[in-house]
């Protein structure tokens, strides 16, 4: 009779230990909420860019050097700096004295987006570009 006990608990052990559902969460590496206890994706994920802003300081842009400055992604401002923009040569993310923002790309790994540059005193525009950001990653836009 004790054995006929283990066969039973044996397929029912199986059967409920079976029925554990997968954690969710976002799986891939690059996203800003990746969860490493997922083991299957919800499709949330969310993903964001460094933005890193310089100009050659051999040749400043107009309005640059006389006013504070804004940055807009696609009309939402991302940051103001009064911080030097000019540097000799192009400087790495890690480099201390730098302007630099992170960019809440949502879904996107990579898209297409509109900056504009704007002084913070008479919001005139001194910069516009379209620029392709990738997701985790530092993206250096030269001001030219």
């Amino acid at each position: 009779m004790k054995y006929f006990y283990i066969l039973l608990l044996i397929p029912a052990t199986l059967l409920f230990n079976s029925c554990k559902k997968p954690i969710l969460g976002c799986t891939d590496t690059l996203a800003s909420n990746y969860d490493e206890t997922a083991a299957k994706d919800n499709g949330d994920c969310t993903y964001s860019a460094d933005l890193l802003f310089w100009y050659n300081s051999g040749g400043a842009p107009v309005g640059y050097t006389s006013a504070d400055v804004r940055f807009l992604i696609d009309g939402v401002s991302v940051g103001t700096s009064s911080a030097s923009l000019g540097h000799s040569s192009e400087p790495s993310c890690e480099t201390a004295d730098v302007v630099k923002f992170n960019f809440a790309m949502l879904k996107n790994k990579a898209g297409i987006y509109s900056l504009e540059v704007r002084a913070s005193t008479n919001n005139a525009l001194l910069y516009t570009e379209t620029l392709n950001l990738i997701a985790s990653s530092c993206n250096k836009i030269k001001l030219n």
